[in-house]
């Protein structure tokens, strides 16, 4: 299985992706122009892709197409997000991809506060509600959803209220952003690695980055920094290897996609050593995973 790949911005990305021989491409904020490039691109490349909505820029659309969320109190912008979603798996099914990533709720930080009387339960119902809408989108074109933890939402981001969600939808999937994670679980005060351990059911697709409080001055932002063996627990950095291992454990088909923005400060042969980092220590994680398996076998064997 082709297992490692990148978030993919823009037909210029592809150079990277190839630089780095990763085996897949999740799909995001193409322009229409560059549809040709890309198709012609996919059919020269054994690359295997998913999308994640919007795949291609939409022409008009009210704001930032990237707040297209699930879980929008405002229900003519919800509306809209959803018909975006759905030109997505239009996208998507053409382009052949396995699945799309949509984003679950709306971050209040930067695309405005839920109502003063919003509550947990509401949230989840206006979810099912939306899910709803995407089973039919599901059926149209083919293409399975999975659904992004996005941040910074204060009545939708435990762990409990996507396990309700998913258990309703099993024809979709989990993608776990693990800096939007991060930051959530700093926020809101919950356990980063409990919320990991009680999705590992769902989880099919991780965003691997790291992230870091103590790096918040650098452009306000602590997440999308790229992975590196350099960074270490005891310096405020997730331990990227023990979530990898834990998930995989779990799911060891699990679909890895970098997704990082390097900086002046991680730039992009900091980001390129991440990747090999990764890319040398995926089947070391993988064959001790395969091990485990098979002496879990022989001791069950034994027992019967």
């Amino acid at each position: 299985m082709k297992q490692l790949g990148m978030v993919l911005a823009h037909t210029a990305g592809i150079k990277r992706l190839l630089e780095y021989n990763l085996e897949r491409a999740e799909l995001i904020i193409f322009n229409a122009s560059e549809k040709k490039e890309l198709m012609r691109f996919m059919e020269d490349a054994p690359v295997t892709v998913s999308g994640h909505c919007p795949i291609f820029i939409p022409e008009h659309y009210h704001e930032n197409p990237l707040l297209a969320s699930l879980l929008d109190f405002d229900r003519e912008r919800r509306f809209a997000g959803l018909e975006l979603m759905k030109q997505a798996a239009r996208d998507a099914a053409e382009l052949g991809a396995e699945y799309v990533v949509v984003h679950t709720q709306r971050p209040e930080h930067f695309g405005g506060a839920n109502p003063d009387e919003a509550t947990r339960d509401e949230a989840l119902d206006i979810l099912m509600r939306s899910c709803d809408i995407l089973m039919d989108y599901y059926y149209e074109f083919g293409v399975p959803f999975y659904l992004e933890n996005q941040m910074d939402n204060a009545v939708f981001n435990r762990a409990q209220d996507y396990i309700k969600l998913l258990e309703k939808f099993p024809d979709f999937g989990f993608c776990l952003d693990i800096g939007h994670l991060d930051m959530d679980s700093r926020k809101f005060g919950f356990s980063f690695l409990e919320f990991i351990e009680q999705m590992l059911p769902f989880i099919k697709a991780v965003h691997l980055q790291n992230s870091n409080s103590a790096e918040s001055d650098f452009n306000g932002r602590h997440w999308k920094i790229p992975v590196h063996p350099d960074q270490k627990t005891e310096d405020g950095w997730q331990d990227i290897e023990g979530i990898l291992k834990k998930i995989l454990g779990h799911n060891r088909d699990c679909v890895i996609n970098f997704e990082a923005r390097p900086d002046e400060i991680h730039g992009f042969d900091y980001m390129r050593e991440g990747i090999m980092w990764i890319k040398n220590l995926m089947p070391h994680i993988l064959r001790e995973i395969d091990n485990s398996n098979e002496a879990l076998c022989r001791v069950n064997g034994k027992k019967k």
